[in-house]
């Protein structure tokens, strides 16, 4: 199933997004518009997903819409070799993702909620790599030390 997302994630995130053409004709909405009605019906996710008993379907639906925002946050970071692999980052964000969409504060107003949802998970993904690269920095690779003991 993973596989499956992260494929789904890569091909999400190179596909046009759609326009919303306004009913009867008449001259598209304002951007401003549309951001307040997408945040909206994220709004209606993130309840969904923290009211439901089982909350496998609606995490599809949540992780569905935020997808091309989940791609674009993923090509900013790179894999550390060899401990996070590309899909170990994917499965990371999906995981922060879902863990932001529960924790943060829902105001009466849902403004920014993506922005904020994605900002929250960001901020989470930077904290696992930096305790990643300071592990790292901590530890000497098997074959310096295996060199060592050879002289």
């Amino acid at each position: 199933m993973l596989r499956n997302l992260a494929t789904e994630l890569a091909r999400v995130g190179h596909r046009p997004h759609p326009r919303s053409a306004a009913p009867g004709g008449l001259a598209e909405p304002d951007l401003g518009a549309r951001l307040r009605a997408r945040d909206h019906v994220l709004s209606e996710l993130v309840v969904r997903y923290r009211n439901a008993a089982n909350p496998a379907p609606a995490a599809s639906e949540l992780l569905d819409f935020l997808a091309p925002a989940m791609v674009s946050r993923l090509r900013r970071y790179r894999e550390v070799v060899p401990a996070l692999s590309q899909e170990d980052l994917t499965q990371q964000m999906v995981l922060e993702v879902l863990r932001a969409a529960h924790a943060l504060p829902l105001r009466s107003r849902p403004d920014y909620l993506e922005r904020r949802l994605m900002l929250r998970a960001g901020q989470a993904m930077r904290r696992v790599l930096a305790r990643e690269n300071r592990h790292r920095a901590l530890h000497h690779p098997l074959d310096t030390l295996a060199g060592e003991g050879d002289s």
